[in-house]
């Protein structure tokens, strides 16, 4: 199955975007009806994958170029397959392939002589290229996220990052903060904003936060600030939002305070 996991991705990816889905359901047709019943189960399963993935694919890149293909030309890739599968070197498949007009049976036939004559398959390479595979470029949010790290004690870039324009950046320097920082003022301003403007709903604008500010606010101020946050704790435990009562239970556990854990202990949720 290993081997044919690999036919099914090499075919999906260089040949399915350009045969018409008319031409997969003659190729599942010919594989079942001419030689499933000298194979496996599994072989016959992969006839059906491989239309599947063709039919896939084929639908998503309607706008590319499609050649006719005939039954016969149909039936000639189901023959290469077969013979790639039981390796046999002798097949007269291979001869027909490579005289066949269609570059891309072609190169099926090409492969699958290739890789039954050397199961490594060395010349690999000279199969026409893969697509190259799709790139895609991180917001700048993302890299000052990153930045930040997975610890950090800097209290000065800790600060800056609770002020940054994304929420993401502002919630993880929350979430980093130790209590080195209980002395930074303008830290525990901003975290204790945060608590004393818990929403009462879930309901957030575009690139806001509903309850996550006072979630992440509160857990960071019972470690740099625990008098404030015995403050604020109550009003946390009390909101309707099971989202900040799961916050106040960390907050709790960080205040080592066993009575609001008790209760929330206790919760519906």
């Amino acid at each position: 199955m290993r081997r044919l996991s690999h036919f099914a991705s090499h075919f999906a990816s260089h040949f399915a975007p350009h045969f018409a889905p008319s031409l997969t359901s003659r190729f599942a047709s010919s594989l079942t009806s001419h030689f499933a019943p000298h194979f496996a189960l599994p072989l016959v399963s992969f006839g059906i994958l491989l239309a599947t993935c063709a039919v896939q694919l084929g639908a998503q890149q309607l706008g590319a170029p499609r050649l006719a293909v005939s039954t016969a030309d149909s039936t000639l890739i189901a023959r290469l397959l077969l013979a790639e599968e039981r390796r046999d070197t002798t097949a007269a498949a291979y001869a027909d392939g490579m005289r066949s007009t269609d570059a891309r049976i072609r190169t099926i036939a090409q492969r699958g002589l290739g890789r039954s004559r050397d199961a490594l398959f060395a010349r690999r390479d000279s199969l026409p290229a893969l697509p190259t595979p799709p790139a895609y470029t991180d917001p700048a949010w993302r890299l000052r996220y990153r930045a930040l790290g997975t610890k950090n004690d800097k209290c000065d870039e800790l600060r800056s990052a609770l002020g940054d324009s994304a929420w993401q950046v502002r919630l993880r320097a929350a979430d980093l903060i130790t209590p080195s920082c209980g002395n930074d003022a303008a830290i525990v301003a901003t975290l204790r904003n945060w608590t004393n403007t818990a929403p009462t709903t879930s309901v957030r604008t575009k690139g806001g936060v509903s309850w996550h500010a006072a979630a992440h606010g509160l857990t960071a101020l019972a470690r740099v600030a625990p008098t404030d946050a015995r403050a604020v704790l109550p009003r946390a435990v009390a909101s309707r939002m099971a989202t900040l009562r799961a916050y106040a239970a960390r907050a709790a556990a960080t205040l080592n305070d066993t009575a609001t854990l008790r209760r929330l202990a206790a919760d519906s949720d």
